[in-house]
């Protein structure tokens, strides 16, 4: 029996799905099981893949950690270890770029099970019962905090930065952050602009992370609408108490881009003692047909094309993958360079606590290019 270790992140989202098909990928390959441990969300976003690739057989990872590993070697090379065909079908099956975003110098360091960005969230309900309209745009946005009371917005510490970059990105451009790191003006333009939204929202918004947020959408009345925020696909579906409903996020005409991407990859340690068996695994969670039923009805949100169009997907969770698909195909994607792990941890503390404390807009900038000079390696 070999028996592989997994690390996901701690929700159902990121957990149930891999229990389901483990489940039934073990029917199939009955030499092989696999169990599963969870990580906390913040984890998720800053722990260093390094570390867990010493542990851990399959890892779901964030884009951005491609480059250090491919620098130091951490994660296997998935065109070493499937077929030219298989690997095919998983790039016909991208939206925007959630294949490519894994993909670093050549070498596809992960596979897209799981598809997420920076959209916008709302209680269709509470809006239609006053007639509100779904904000178009942040200073509608604003607009609506002032004179409701119930408008929050994820501006914890990992999540905040995610706005940050999203806002400066939808500004500037993919060439927000190069080589040489931020782009001064727009980095302390979308400074401004997140002081604007933190002083319009509701105040327990500068600890929220999407799933604080949007249990608390979910549970009570006390939030109409949150912009900028992941989306989760479980909030939508239509047998719950409250289904939350999602939306593009709410920029401005001529947006650059949308909100940045996020979603997981599937990837396989280079240090695993199983390679082959870890890489059957993830190839049968990417097949089109397991991510559009089994992966999506036992509770996980796809990272395939086909589960995003399907009609009977968006029937059961009110047109969520069909509502945000927009802001999908347009997101923002961050940059991959080695050390970003390192540099984002560091920038999310300072930039929740400089716009929690009011910190001027272009020092807190010059404060997150200097963590860049430090922590980059180019």
């Amino acid at each position: 029996m070999i028996v592989l270790n997994g690390i996901t992140w701690d929700h159902d989202r990121g957990l149930l799905p891999l229990l389901e098909t483990t489940k039934n990928f073990h029917k199939l390959y009955p030499d092989i099981d696999i169990r599963w441990k969870k990580r906390t969300l913040k984890e998720f976003g800053d722990f260093p893949v390094e570390e867990l690739a010493k542990e851990y057989d399959l890892l779901l990872i964030d884009h951005p950690f491609s480059g250090e590993a491919y620098e130091h070697n951490i994660l296997i090379d998935y065109n070493r270890y499937m077929s030219a065909e298989e690997l095919q079908i998983r790039q016909e099956q991208e939206l925007g770029k959630t294949h490519r975003c894994y993909n670093y110098n050549g070498k596809q360091m992960a596979l897209s099970v799981d598809i997420a960005a920076m959209v916008s969230a709302y209680r269709a309900d509470l809006l239609e019962a006053r007639g509100i309209p779904v904000p178009g745009s942040l200073d509608e946005v604003i607009e609506l905090a002032g004179r409701t009371g119930k408008v929050a917005a994820t501006l914890g510490p990992t999540d905040i930065w995610c706005i940050f970059l999203s806002l400066g990105a939808a500004r500037s451009g993919q060439d927000f952050i190069t080589e040489k790191g931020l782009h001064p003006e727009h980095a302390t333009w979308a400074v401004d602009r997140l002081n604007d939204l933190y002083r319009s929202v509701i105040p327990e918004s500068i600890c929220y992370n999407p799933i604080m947020l949007m249990d608390r959408m979910s549970q009570t009345d006390s939030i109409w609408y949150a912009p900028f925020c992941f989306g989760y696909v479980n909030y939508a579906w239509r047998n719950r108490k409250h289904p939350i409903s999602f939306a593009d996020a709410p920029f401005w005409d001529g947006a650059e881009t949308s909100g940045i991407l996020g979603g997981v990859g599937m990837a396989v340690s280079a240090s695993s003692p199983h390679i082959d068996a870890a890489v059957r695994y993830a190839e049968y969670v990417t097949r089109p047909d397991v991510q559009e039923n089994e992966y999506f009805l036992s509770g996980g949100q796809p990272g395939q094309k086909d589960a995003w169009m399907s009609e009977r997907n968006n029937e059961l969770t009110g047109n969520f993958f069909l509502d945000t698909a927009n802001t999908i195909n347009r997101a923002y994607l961050r940059p991959r360079f080695p050390g970003w792990n390192v540099f984002q941890e560091k920038c999310c503390i300072v930039l929740n606590e400089g716009i929690r404390t009011g910190m001027k807009a272009g020092e807190l900038a010059q404060d997150i290019q200097k963590l860049f000079v430090e922590n980059i390696r180019i």
